[in-house]
């Protein structure tokens, strides 16, 4: 087992590997006794009292910070309240003590909520440490910024498949308006949308925090172990692959699609998304995506299952095609995902199909429906969405730490998936001279995706053969090492191969090949996006 879990950290080298994350998210407590219910009502009714006592003064003209901290402070005791006991009624029924009857109202314009019953729970955003993130993006105003879960359940997957599969976890914030005597109401807003609500006739600011949201949604245990899972039994992850949006679909802001790469999952990008919703403009003008898949497939053919679900998104939001923004897509790949990226941009011609197969596809001998996997993965055309692209310590021409011994024999480990492995048995039967040559030199054909990573795999040459066709940009990692940067590395992709010569900019960033996380990167990155404003 010792063995095994070092094979494991030479092969996760190549991307960045697990890295610890958790989520600090409450533990539903169980519901109250009729006797803890009595005392629970007692406590929300005190706290509801204070609050109201202090509404006049925290939504006057000239309300102080002070004024709204007290008002805040025992708003947050009731969020606390409800959240921890839920006094056994559902979130969307009125909460009832001696003198107030607490209404929640679902509709607010910019809710997260409009469905409010459906909520798992609603997290203080002071209650979640820091931990991936550089710095918190929140701002001060009235009512307790909090992160909203909402699980991903049959319900919302009939609404948007492209839910993560650890559910929503939205930037919001919990406010009481006591305008109407006795009949306080409840309202939790978007603040991912808006930071201001009207109250009273004026505008008046929201409290938020939008790192909360994103170190417990790519915090998550769940994404975790999905890094490694789906390295070493990508079929067993498929289930949980797919295309996924950190909020609700809005026709108005430009997708950024982040890809990860190998043995790695979508939290690498917390601090660049962080950063993005940290600045004014971007906020306005994107809107987060990621790409989850397991890693352990080839290439070719979880390249086709991104092109797809870009494609799936696209008919499903924009059936009338006149969503421009839809049509300014950015995608930023890191390491191997930087690779599914560049498949994204180039029309593959003949070269991808050559890279594996000497003959062309109708006198590839193996089972129909195979075939035809195989054709739709090699042969397509860019895609019409994408506009820019940014690689991230993209190895263009392999790493080769792919070559290790070691390496190359901890690929026994990942378990293709039975229809891969009942194609490369059919490819043991055929005659060699239906392939490219240069896959002699690796087992199960080149299948795996750690063997697409090697500098002598034909698929990375076919990959350079076909042009970039939309505007890209490279950020490589530097660990440091004396000598010139013709010579450098990020310890897993030399700068040779990270390079390529057409990109409109180039960023040396001052880390390891684990450099996503790195201040710089993210700094990188708004720029880019700010630019991408300015282009047709």
């Amino acid at each position: 087992m010792q063995r095994l879990m070092g094979v494991v950290a030479a092969v996760t080298a190549l991307g960045l590997g697990p890295v610890s994350c958790s989520s600090s998210s409450k533990k539903q407590a169980d519901l109250f006794s009729p006797s803890a219910l009595v005392a629970a009502a007692s406590g929300l009714e005190s706290q509801l009292r204070a609050a109201e006592a202090a509404w006049p003064a925290a939504t006057a003209a000239d309300a102080t910070p002070e004024a709204r901290a007290v008002y805040n402070r025992e708003v947050a005791k009731v969020l606390d309240t409800i959240q921890n006991s839920r006094l056994g009624i559902p979130w969307e029924k009125p909460f009832t003590t001696p003198k107030y009857t607490l209404r929640f109202a679902p509709g607010a314009i910019n809710s997260p909520l409009r469905e409010i019953y459906n909520l798992t729970e609603a997290v203080q955003a002071s209650d979640v440490p820091l931990k991936n993130a550089s710095r918190r993006i929140e701002g001060a105003g009235l009512g307790v910024a909090c992160v909203t879960v909402r699980q991903r359940d049959t319900e919302i997957v009939k609404t948007s498949r492209f839910v993560p599969p650890n559910g929503r976890w939205l930037p919001s914030n919990f406010l009481i308006d006591f305008s109407e005597p006795g009949m306080p109401e409840a309202r939790f807003y978007n603040t991912q949308t808006a930071q201001t609500t009207v109250l009273n006739g004026r505008q008046t600011p929201l409290a938020y925090d939008f790192t909360a949201g994103l170190e417990l949604s790519l915090g998550s245990k769940f994404l975790k172990k999905l890094g490694l899972s789906g390295l070493l039994n990508p079929a067993g992850a498929a289930d949980n692959a797919g295309l996924f949006m950190t909020e609700a679909y809005n026709p108005q802001r430009i997708p950024v699609i982040m890809v990860h790469g190998l043995a790695s999952d979508p939290h690498i990008w917390q601090n660049v998304m962080n950063e993005i919703l940290g600045d004014p403009v971007l906020r306005e003008r994107y809107q987060l995506w990621y790409f989850l898949y397991p890693t352990g497939l080839p290439v070719a053919g979880t390249s086709n299952r991104l092109r797809l679900a870009i494609q799936a998104a696209a008919e499903t939001f924009d059936p009338e095609h006149d969503d421009a923004a839809l049509r300014k897509m950015v995608i930023i790949g890191h390491s191997m995902g930087g690779l599914l990226s560049r498949m994204q941009v180039i029309d593959s011609g003949n070269d991808i199909w050559g890279s594996y197969f000497a003959v062309p596809p109708e006198k590839l001998d193996v089972d129909p429906e195979k075939r035809k996997m195989l054709r739709d993965a090699m042969f397509f055309k860019r895609s019409p969405y994408i506009k820019r692209t940014v690689f991230v310590a993209t190895p263009h021409r392999g790493s080769e730490i792919a070559d290790l011994k070691i390496v190359q024999w901890a690929v026994k480990f990942i378990r293709l998936p039975l229809d891969l492995a009942n194609l490369t048995s059919e490819f043991a039967q055929l005659d060699m001279s239906f392939f490219n040559p240069e896959l002699r030199k690796f087992k199960a054909f080149g299948t795996r995706s750690v063997d697409n990573l090697s500098p002598q795999h034909p698929l990375l040459h076919g990959m350079n053969n076909r042009p970039l066709t939309v505007p890209h940009h490279s950020i490589i990692g530097n660990r440091g090492k004396s000598g010139p940067l013709e010579t450098s590395s990020d310890g897993i992709v030399p700068y040779s191969s990270a390079r390529v010569e057409t990109a409109l900019s180039e960023k040396i960033v001052p880390a390891p090949h684990s450099c996503v996380q790195h201040p710089q990167v993210a700094e990188e990155v708004v720029r880019i996006l700010h630019q991408h404003l300015q282009s047709k």
